[in-house]
């Protein structure tokens, strides 16, 4: 959606909005970053977001809590002092994506049932670092036309 032109979006949801009057017993659950809240309301399909709900900035104990618990649910440990430093790194909540994706990258490196270490997180360069290694990675495997 936030990527897409007029044309594109309105497409996305006419099809979107007809599913859901096939069947009643659908249900779509969509995210989206405020700011482009306006734009989606601006849509002809707007009275499928009537009731929109804004979710507000996590603030650090949340995110501990987050991904304490998301851990739990994986089966992964946790070295001590390894949620302070990635609560630390993650900065703003424009991270959220990057820190998703950090943490799958230490259960990947601790393995199920593993313990995900500072030393392995400072390998994957933190919060920051872990997509921009990847990033890093596919580009050097890809054929470059210069």
């Amino acid at each position: 959606m936030t990527l897409s032109g007029p044309a594109e979006r309105e497409l996305f949801l006419g099809v979107v909005a007809r599913a859901l009057a096939a069947d009643r017993r659908l249900w779509v659950v969509a995210t989206l970053r405020e700011e482009f809240l306006p734009e989606l309301l601006g849509t002809t399909q707007a009275a499928m977001f009537a009731a929109p709900v804004v979710l507000g900035v996590m603030r650090p104990a949340e995110l501990v809590a987050a991904i304490e618990r998301l851990a739990a649910m994986a089966g992964m440990a946790l070295e001590a002092g390894l949620v302070a430093d990635v609560v630390e790194d993650t900065g703003t909540v424009d991270a959220l994506p990057l820190l998703a994706y950090l943490l799958q990258e230490l259960y990947l490196a601790a393995g199920p049932g593993g313990v995900a270490s500072r030393e392995a997180y400072g390998a994957l360069g933190g919060v920051a670092g872990a997509l921009a290694r990847q990033a890093d990675a596919v580009f050097r495997g890809t054929d470059r036309c210069v």
